[in-house]
């Protein structure tokens, strides 16, 4: 049975990527924007969150998969799904410099560095990655 793309709806399902969230990156997530999961045989095993920030740019954020489940494939597919419900012409991400994973998954979708900074808050280099849609 292949992954299905699902918008992610129910409150248990949003709590659940909150606590992903909250474990991998050591703090309480802001939820905001439209989360989406990808579902095999009933179990969810990733999320990733669509943010239109604006007219033209929409943000492709907390990717996250279960570790049993990292280098299977759910990465690219929750990327590649979320990108074709991006109705704005610039898609961007923002990656921990150290996930290689993430940027390697970005960057065969098509996505560029645009930009390298320290995020404030965690004192992380941070890349920025962007894609034109259309």
């Amino acid at each position: 049975m292949s992954l299905e793309f699902k918008r992610a709806v129910k409150p248990a399902t949003l709590q659940r990527i909150k606590d992903w969230l909250k474990e991998c990156n050591g703090s309480d997530p802001v939820i905001s924007g439209g989360y989406f999961v990808a579902v095999k045989e009933g179990r969810i095993e990733g999320c990733v969150c669509l943010l239109r920030r604006s007219w033209f740019l929409t943000e492709i954020r907390h990717l996250y998969v279960l570790p049993e489940r990292r280098g299977h494939g759910v990465g690219t597919f929750l990327v590649r799904e979320g990108l074709g419900k991006v109705k704005t012409p610039m898609a961007a991400v923002t990656v921990r410099e150290d996930n290689a994973a993430s940027i390697r998954i970005d960057e065969r979708l098509g996505f560029e560095r645009w930009n390298r900074f320290t995020n404030p808050a965690t004192g992380h280099p941070v890349l920025l990655l962007g894609k034109v849609i259309g």
